[in-house]
């Protein structure tokens, strides 16, 4: 991979657009996991992630009840696209991660039209079973913001156990990923099967993406 700066990347002695990597998924499918391997590839590249954000105001303001919760969800994605454009004015080479959808679409190609750079979306699918098992697991056995869980939460109150969300069912998780609509289209499009993250063939994946990157417009 060749090296950038912050203004522009210069790829075999030209210099291009900056880009913008979107990888995008539904619960289970390792956004975060297969993002450090993007970054271990790319490694100047700046890496946004929504939930930061999110985790942050929920520590910072908590809320008492889920038009509270998503008055916080809709404060942290105006952060987000902030942060988002002021790094793109500054002509960074980036990837955001998080579970983008057909309401975030137009949003994103806006930005990345006005702003000169070039887009690839990573769509991440698998196995509806696979996926959702790991979703599952993450709530249950992984550190994470308790927020994400909950539906009343103080920083420092304890939770009770009325606060917590029930993990939905199998046909429900399916249900409410179809309906919310991950197969979004900006820029090259990858679809990688992460089912089993182990048989991903990542050198030959990023080097198509480098190569999408990289390539002048026509």
């Amino acid at each position: 991979m060749n090296s950038s700066s912050d203004h522009a990347i210069f790829y075999h002695g030209k210099i291009m657009a900056p880009f913008l990597l979107i990888v995008t998924g539904p619960p289970g499918c390792g956004k975060t996991h297969f993002s450090a391997r993007v970054k271990n590839y790319f490694p100047a590249i700046t890496v946004l992630s929504y939930d930061t954000i999110k985790e942050r105001y929920f520590d910072e303001y908590g809320f008492d009840n889920m038009e509270e919760k998503q008055r916080v969800n809709d404060m942290s994605i105006a952060a987000f696209y902030a942060l988002l454009k002021d790094t793109m004015q500054m002509k960074k080479n980036i990837l955001i991660e998080y579970p983008f959808n057909i309401i975030h679409e137009q949003k994103l190609c806006d930005m990345v039209s006005s702003l000169g750079y070039k887009a690839v979306t990573i769509r991440l699918t698998g196995d509806w079973r696979a996926l959702y098992e790991r979703a599952v697991h993450r709530d249950v056995h992984e550190p994470r913001n308790p927020g994400h869980l909950l539906r009343v939460y103080h920083k420092e109150r304890p939770v009770k156990p009325e606060d917590v969300i029930p993990e939905p069912d199998f046909e429900s998780f399916v249900e409410a990923c179809e309906r919310k609509n991950y197969r979004i289209e900006i820029g090259d499009v990858f679809t990688v099967d992460v089912t089993d993250y182990d048989a991903v063939d990542y050198a030959s994946l990023f080097a198509e993406i480098e190569k999408a990157v990289t390539a002048e417009s026509m």
